[in-house]
């Protein structure tokens, strides 16, 4: 069987293909299980003992325990992934409501802002008016002054 380059690898076709470069076909068959592990280099017992579900002795585990330790990692991670994407999309949501709420607050403030400042600008307006009419009475006495009056019947 022959891989073209480019194209994706068939699950046959990585399971199928030796993992040492020496075939296995080659040889004769063991006469005790054992005798023939003790003649294989590391890579062929590896490949046999993924498929004989004999354990590994690096880690000490067969084929179907570490698959299913795989399987139990892999749902505990989906699992973990899962929390921290609904956890993401709570806080995603109150920044949401936070922030059209400090939008609103802005607006409001942006118009009470306005408002003051209009209403400081006729205070001021009314102030320099008073200002600039009791100068205009200190210049020119003899022009009716009704503070003048207030001013004397309140002596009286």
């Amino acid at each position: 069987m022959k891989q073209e380059f480019g194209k994706p690898m068939s699950l046959s076709y990585v399971m199928d293909t030796p993992a040492y470069p020496f075939p296995l076909l080659d040889q004769q068959p063991p006469s005790s299980p054992e005798s023939s592990l003790s003649s294989l280099s590391y890579p062929e017992y590896q490949r046999l003992s993924d498929e004989d579900g004999i354990s590994n002795p690096a880690s000490g585990l067969t084929l179907l325990e570490r698959r299913q330790r795989n399987k139990t990692a892999s749902a505990k991670y989906r699992q973990k992934k899962n929390r921290q994407q609904s956890e993401m999309k709570r806080m995603i949501d109150r920044l949401t409501e936070q922030d059209t709420l400090m939008k609103r607050q802005l607006v409001d403030l942006k118009i009470e802002n306005q408002r003051l400042k209009s209403m400081n600008d006729h205070l001021r307006g009314k102030i320099l008016a008073q200002k600039m009419l009791d100068q205009y009475f200190e210049r020119h006495p003899s022009c009716f002054n009704p503070r003048a009056v207030e001013d004397t019947s309140d002596s009286l």
